[in-house]
């Protein structure tokens, strides 16, 4: 994301069942547009579902799972809300070969998964705007 357009940005996917799969949040610069910003993310989606990602794209998507394990498991308190959370989805032991896994995903794959999920029907957008307490 463009520094000018957004001073933080994230996409996370969360260990919930459909729908809020995926989530994309932003926190806009000043006078900046939410419709703009907006227009990004949909160009940036259907960059993905035109072509695939690149070696480099998919190389630190793959690293920052890893990374993002790594950091989650160390400590016994993630831990368990972990194993709750995917006990209570699919089984507790759903995590295990995750980074196998994703060290499996292919480019076409993603591709096909955003041309499958990403698309307006599955949308929500949530706009917050936060304004200053009167004194």
């Amino acid at each position: 994301m463009d520094r000018k357009l957004a001073t933080d940005v994230s996409v996370r996917q969360e260990l919930k069942r459909d729908p809020a799969l995926l989530i994309a949040s932003a926190t806009l610069a000043q006078r900046v547009s939410p419709d703009r910003v907006e227009q990004v993310v949909d160009r940036e989606v259907d960059r993905l579902q035109k072509a695939v990602p690149s070696k480099a794209e998919m190389d630190r998507a793959k690293h920052q799972v890893r990374s993002w394990d790594r950091y989650e498991h160390d400590g016994v308190t993630f831990q368990g809300i972990l194993l709750s959370t995917l006990e209570a989805l699919v089984g507790w032991d759903a995590g295990e070969g995750l980074l196998s896994k994703v060290d499996r995903v292919r480019p076409d794959r993603v591709r096909a998964v955003a041309r499958k999920y990403l698309v307006p029907e599955h949308r929500s957008v949530v706009r917050f705007h936060a304004q200053e307490a009167e004194p």
